[in-house]
C-alpha cells in the first residue's frame, strides 16, 4: 500500500490507495489540499482518462471557484459530477472528486 502525507496550507493531507484522501484542518485548508491532490491524481493517470480535456477544464475552474472569497457549493459540486464524468473508468480520479464532494458539503 502506497500512503503519501503531505502538509499543505497548515492542514494535512493523506493519500492512499485508490486515491483516497484523508484531511485534517479547517474546511478551507481541506478544500485546498484536496484541489491540489485532484491535480497530482489527474497528471498521473492523464492518459487513461476518458475526457482529459473535460477533466482539467472542471478542475481549472473548480480551484477557481474554491479560492473566490464565497465560493459556490453548488457550482463546485457541478464542476465536480464533470470530473467524474470525464474520469471514465479511472477510479483514483473519481474517489479524489468524491472526497472534495464531501469537504464542498460542509462549507458554510
Amino acid at each position: 500500500m502506497n500512503v503519501e502525507i503531505k502538509h499543505i496550507s497548515g492542514g494535512t493531507q493523506v493519500i492512499g490507495p485508490n486515491g483516497t484522501v484523508h484531511q485534517y484542518g479547517t474546511p478551507a485548508d481541506q478544500l485546498t489540499a484536496a484541489i491540489a491532490a485532484l491535480f497530482e491524481v489527474v497528471n498521473r493517470n492523464r492518459a487513461e482518462l476518458a475526457e482529459p480535456e473535460r477533466v482539467k477544464a472542471a478542475a481549472l475552474a473548480l480551484r477557481a471557484e474554491a479560492g473566490e472569497p464565497r465560493p459556490r457549493k453548488d457550482r463546485m459540486l457541478a464542476l465536480l459530477r464533470d470530473v467524474s464524468v470525464g474520469a471514465g473508468q479511472v477510479g483514483a480520479v473519481a474517489g479524489a472528486a468524491r472526497g472534495i464532494a464531501e469537504i464542498v458539503q460542509t462549507l458554510s
